[in-house]
């Protein structure tokens, strides 16, 4: 039994729904086990959405509800951009049962192209996470900020193995609120921030092709991350994605460019979403611009706002 843990809000019912049925479909035989660490505000509707989702594979699924002040009070650190919810995957574990000993968490915006089970059975015995490096890692700010060297790298949050054993045993969570107590100054992307300063050298990288993040994608000059250190699982990574991260721009939202949101809408298309209008774009005014500005700019040969994405990439079926 594969077990995959996510935190969405009531708001995100949508592409979590979507996310957990393209896990099913590449995932047969009843193998997987969700478990939804939410808040009260979460509906029975979505609930039973959600349900609805996971069960005609012969999968099950767990909604465990907190009460956001019990969150809230673990922190002493407030930021209008980072939704409460998105700290839920800090403390989450401490919420599932103590018979799990391991647990995959997803972001929402993750789609799964294959079977998790070959990243299921990755030994994590030694190690409190494992991780794909972000596509930001190169950005020295990241190792200044969290004080640690940059040779021991940055990964993202958004897809992470969890040796829950480990965070128990190492009494992680108290950890966690040291830092989000203690060094609240030090961070800028919360949640990811918190793990990486605290699993800086005890983490294990995994293929990268287990957490394909929209700059992956970029044209080599955007790249933010050493290209030559990462150049052959990258490649590999990229053109057959098990997990398909579409952080940044959301397919579900208007304006989204990624090359491949149509992977998203290949899934959503077979749930009960399937008819749902886009979403505003929330990006800020001056990304909506220059986006709006670029096609028709190129219709009259005019380039100055190059595309960063190389659309020259093809997926494997």
């Amino acid at each position: 039994m594969i077990n995959i843990l996510s935190t969405p809000s009531d708001n995100y019912a949508m592409p979590c729904g979507v996310m957990f049925y393209s896990a099913c479909v590449n995932n047969p035989n009843g193998t997987l086990h969700f478990y939804v660490v939410t808040d009260y505000a979460f509906s029975i509707s979505n609930q039973n959405k959600l349900r609805n989702i996971v069960t005609p594979f012969g999968n099950s699924i767990d909604f465990i509800m907190v009460d956001e002040e019990v969150i809230s009070q673990s922190m002493l650190v407030e930021c209008s951009y980072y939704p409460r919810y998105v700290f839920y995957r800090l403390f989450a574990f401490k919420f599932l049962p103590s018979d799990i000993h391991k647990i995959l968490y997803l972001d929402c915006d993750c789609i799964i192209r294959h079977s998790l089970e070959e990243l299921w059975n990755i030994d994590l015995s030694s190690y409190g996470i494992a991780g794909v490096p972000d596509s930001l890692e190169g950005i020295i700010s990241h190792y200044n900020r969290l004080q640690y060297p940059s040779q021991e790298g940055y990964f993202n949050a958004g897809v992470i193995y969890m040796n829950l054993d480990y965070w128990r045993e190492h009494h992680i969570e108290k950890k966690i609120i040291d830092v989000l107590q203690q060094k609240h100054q030090l961070l800028k992307f919360y949640d990811q921030d918190v793990l990486n300063y605290i699993f800086h050298n005890s983490k294990k990288y995994i293929p990268i092709k287990y957490n394909v993040q929209s700059g992956f994608y970029y044209k080599t000059k955007y790249y933010s991350f050493e290209y030559l250190k990462y150049k052959h699982d990258l490649e590999q990574g990229r053109v057959d994605p098990v997990i398909l991260h579409l952080c940044g721009p959301q397919p579900w939202s208007k304006g989204c460019n990624h090359p491949f949101k149509g992977e998203f809408f290949k899934y959503r298309i077979q749930t009960i979403w399937k008819d749902e209008p886009l979403r505003k774009n929330r990006q800020s005014f001056s990304k909506r611009f220059f986006d709006a500005l670029r096609r028709p700019l190129k219709r009259f040969g005019v380039s100055v706002i190059e595309d960063q994405y190389d659309r020259t990439i093809t997926l494997l079926e």
